[in-house]
């Protein structure tokens, strides 16, 4: 019914209503992801693990937290109560008593692998916002990876032309949009996998203590 009338507008007034109807096609097709504007939709916290290994230096194992204060569309801390647009988040308490060089924390996506829309990706981009290096001189860095198998710990990231990893480094006390240039074509893609490295501050040299929160986690195709 939908197309036949589009068709009988289409021959009244001509070329003005296509294109309007293409526009409106175009804006049907925005991406498809993780707004996380109300809750945490099921996302997951993995760490904090000494950067290279399984050892833990803090359990934080398990759902993550939703904050309703924080979200990319408005300043840190700044967003309104109760708007329904919100961010998850890991509250970190003074990372500074780790015996590795560095650590490293996830967030995990639920499983994707029946999400069309999270299949034969280009690209993959997710908004952060770094409030724990504020007492510390060493920012946080993020990378963005795509879990193609739980047994082997298979991912896919981005690499520069040397084949080494990119990284997306994150301002200190404000929102950073990060973009990862992976294409999953011929994977199936489990988790959408958001990992973020900090340094061991040692002692006198500042601590984390803030928060680091993930908002908007889109899939692109082009």
């Amino acid at each position: 019914m939908k197309n036949r009338l589009l068709v009988r507008v289409l021959r009244r007034r001509g070329w003005l209503v296509l294109a309007v109807s293409i526009l409106l096609l175009v804006a049907g097709c925005a991406p498809v992801g993780y707004g996380l504007a109300s809750n945490n939709e099921a996302w997951q916290m993995d760490g904090l693990y000494c950067d290279g290994t399984k050892n833990l230096i803090l359990n934080a194992k398990g759902p993550a937290a939703w904050f309703d204060e924080e979200n990319a569309a408005s300043p840190p801390s700044k967003d309104p109560y109760g708007n329904q647009a919100g961010a998850i988040g890991f509250p970190m308490i003074g990372v500074e008593n780790c015996t590795c060089n560095s650590w490293r924390m996830d967030f995990v996506s639920p499983d994707v692998s029946t999400a069309s829309y999270w299949q034969d990706l280009k690209s993959v981009s997710a908004s952060l916002l770094d409030t724990a290096s504020m007492q510390s001189a060493t920012p946080l860095n993020a990378q963005l990876m795509l879990l193609i198998n739980k047994q082997t710990d298979t991912y896919l990231i981005q690499k520069d032309a040397s084949g080494k990893a990119v990284f997306c480094p994150l301002g200190t006390g404000q929102w950073t949009n990060c973009n990862a240039a992976i294409s999953s074509t011929g994977y199936t893609v489990l988790n959408i996998v958001v990992r973020i490295y900090g340094q061991c501050a040692p002692p006198g040299s500042g601590f984390y203590e803030g928060g680091i929160f993930l908002d908007s986690v889109i899939p692109w195709k082009q």
